[in-house]
């Protein structure tokens, strides 16, 4: 992945993509495949602009009633994620067989609506089959590993708690500027000097 000045990335829009974590990218961690709601449900969800109003239809809920299945609450990424600059808003719900528990691994469906926060138009709402652990979707979005490189010196840091901590993974390297442990101000800060490159490793 290219390289950039962390105050470049943090100015330019597009650059954005760079670090956040984006919606391809999670649905991936599941394997998920795409499937027509209308084909599952015999529901059209286009009239819906927004996921929350579709989660609390009541003929929505009917019609995956009847089907055997029981959906979640809505989650919103601003709860969970670890974006250093925050480019995309993404909300979801799970859909699970009505036997089996909201804390199984594998839920059957994932509904998914994106957007970037710039320019705040939702996206369409999209709904995919679920292949793989559920918790690899939410570890890809609240984890976050990057290198920062400064000078002759490189640091790789992790965070799974939605980037409020940041812990040093080659503990060799550490000084009095980048230590074990680094808060999302403190990693900011340290980045604010303009020779100071990073990477995001996954």
């Amino acid at each position: 992945m290219k390289i950039k000045n962390f105050l470049s990335f943090i100015k330019e829009n597009n650059s954005l993509n760079d670090i956040s974590t984006d919606t391809t990218s999670l649905l991936k961690s599941i394997d998920a495949e795409q499937i027509l709601m209308g084909d599952e449900f015999n529901f059209n969800s286009d009239r819906f602009t927004d996921i929350d109003s579709l989660a609390q239809n009541g003929d929505f809920i009917l019609k995956i009633d009847k089907k055997g299945y029981k959906r979640n609450n809505v989650e919103d990424s601003k709860d969970s994620e670890t974006f250093l600059d925050d480019g995309v808003d993404i909300k979801f719900f799970l859909i699970f067989k009505k036997e089996d528990s909201e804390l199984d691994p594998k839920p059957e469906f994932i509904i998914i609506q994106s957007k970037k926060k710039d320019n705040g138009t939702w996206n369409s709402i999209k709904m995919y089959k679920v292949k793989e652990n559920i918790r690899n979707f939410y570890d890809k979005l609240s984890s976050k590993t990057i290198e920062i490189k400064k000078g002759d010196k490189n640091y790789i840091y992790r965070t799974s708690n939605a980037g409020n901590d940041w812990t040093i993974q080659n503990t060799q390297n550490k000084d009095s500027e980048f230590k074990d442990v680094m808060s999302r101000d403190e990693i900011k800060n340290a980045l604010s000097d303009k020779t100071a490159k990073i990477e995001v490793i996954d």
